[in-house]
C-alpha cells in the first residue's frame, strides 16, 4: 500500500463462512484419486493415485504436471475422492457447535459478548 494513499473506512455488512460444495471441489481439484496405490515398481507415481504428480511432486528433478514447478517451488494442488454417499467430516463438528453458539437463536446475528444486555440489536434477547 502506498504511504500517501487515502484510506476510506468501510463498514462490513455481512460475513459468510461456508464449506465448498462438491461441484466446486471437483472443479478446483487437480485430479480425481481413484486408487490408494502410490508408486509403481519402476518408481513412478500411479496416475490417479495418492502420489499423482498433478497434485505436486516431492522428488527433486521432477516437475509438477499442473503448474510445471519443481518440488520446492510448487504450492501443491489438491485432489478429490468421489464417495458413494455423503460423509460428515468429524473435524467440523466442534467448529459448527461453536459457530451455532455464537449466534442468536432468534435473529441469527453474531453474539459479540456473553454478558446480558449485549445482543447486537436487542438487549432483551441476550
Amino acid at each position: 500500500m502506498r504511504r500517501n494513499s487515502t484510506l476510506i473506512p468501510k463498514r462490513i455488512s455481512a460475513i459468510r463462512f461456508t464449506l465448498m460444495d462438491p461441484n466446486e471441489i471437483r472443479r478446483m481439484s487437480a485430479v480425481e484419486v481413484k486408487t490408494a496405490d502410490t508408486y509403481k515398481d519402476d518408481g513412478h507415481a500411479f496416475r490417479q493415485g495418492l502420489m499423482d504428480s498433478r497434485m505436486g511432486v516431492i522428488e527433486p528433478g521432477i516437475r509438477c504436471e499442473t503448474c510445471g514447478n519443481k518440488y520446492d517451488e510448487c504450492p501443491s494442488h489438491f485432489g478429490h475422492i468421489q464417495l458413494e454417499l455423503p460423509v460428515i467430516h468429524i473435524g467440523f463438528v466442534n467448529l459448527l457447535k461453536r459457530t451455532l453458539k455464537s449466534t442468536c437463536n432468534t435473529c441469527s446475528q453474531i453474539l459479540l459478548h456473553d454478558a446480558k444486555g449485549t445482543h447486537p440489536s436487542n438487549p432483551e434477547l441476550s
